[in-house]
């Protein structure tokens, strides 16, 4: 009984030690990302994806140096060896890199590493998609201030499939290929971008246009993995040029010497390709903002006649 007795003794005295070490080894996933460095997503079109698991527990001298093929990645039902393990001050740091240079179906995909009986999980998203831009006829305009009105939206989320995210919009002349206006501003994964509700402008173009005629407009959009595209060309009539002020007749004064008060008509003659508008202004003449009525001339083309 003696003998028993101390057995017992010596199985309740050992069995806390042995879990306390099994409840130190741990995995720890500590990177999971393609070649952009962007956690958690890779590019579906070709991208090498890295994972990086810290295995700590074992000690840090050469007796708790483990191998990279005893720790291993699960997918599925598919498993797969690390491809190499050093050690460190916090334990083994284990490496799989895999090339997906013919790309992956786009999507989410969880994982496991695991080592002994150790294990931690999480996932991968697969995006292969350039966002969406919406931007049509009637959406940019001039406004009666000269300024330049613009609506659209970029969506970079589609149903199903993951999204890593807006990154640049860019709004171009079309004719020129000059970038107008850029946003880049975007918080991390913000996957929708109105240019009226979030782009703080009140819906005018930051940019300044000069001429008068067709003006053509396009707006392109990129996500984080660098997926790119181009809205169609939208057109529409702008003038920025002044109108000039050719002729100022006093109808009803002729010539005379000093002072003189009186009325007259006033006839502006103005050099304008689309109809202007005439307002007078005076500190002596009673003219207080007044607007002309503005009359095309019968044979010469951009003139106009003002009263």
């Amino acid at each position: 009984w003696n003998l028993a007795g101390m057995f017992m003794v010596m199985l309740v005295l050992s069995m806390p030690c042995y879990s306390a070490n099994a409840l130190a080894l741990s995995v720890q996933i500590t990177k999971n990302s393609g070649e952009d460095g962007i956690e958690t997503f890779i590019d579906a079109e070709g991208d090498v994806w890295t994972l990086e698991a810290l295995i700590s527990g074992l000690g840090t001298t050469g007796d708790g140096a483990i191998k990279p093929e005893d720790v291993r990645i699960k997918i599925g039902d598919d498993t797969a060896p690390f491809s190499s393990c050093s050690q460190s001050s916090l334990g083994n740091q284990c490496k799989y890199i895999s090339p997906l240079t013919d790309g992956v179906k786009e999507g989410e995909y969880a994982f496991q590493v695991g080592y002994a009986t150790a294990s931690a999980g999480d996932v991968i998203r697969a995006d292969g998609s350039a966002p969406q831009i919406f931007f049509s006829p009637g959406k940019v305009k001039q406004n009666k201030e000269g300024k330049v009105e613009i609506d659209f939206t970029v969506n970079d989320k589609k149903a199903g499939i993951p999204s890593v995210g807006l990154k640049q919009i860019d709004i171009v002349d079309a004719d020129t290929g000059t970038i107008l206006q850029t946003m880049a501003e975007f918080s991390e994964g913000q996957e929708q971008f109105s240019y009226v509700a979030d782009g703080g402008f009140e819906g005018i173009l930051q940019a300044k246009l000069s001429g008068e005629g067709t003006k053509r407009i396009k707006i392109r959009a990129e996500d984080r993995l660098g997926h790119k595209s181009s809205s169609p060309v939208v057109s529409f009539f702008a003038d920025f040029v002044k109108p000039e002020i050719l002729n100022i007749n006093f109808t009803k004064f002729g010539l005379f010497i000093g002072q003189f008060t009186g009325t007259t008509d006033i006839v502006v003659d103005v050099a304008e390709s689309s109809v202007p508008t005439l307002k007078g202004f005076s500190d002596q003449a009673k003219l207080s903002g007044q607007e002309a009525q503005c009359e095309a001339d019968a044979e010469n083309d951009n003139l106009w006649r003002c009263r």
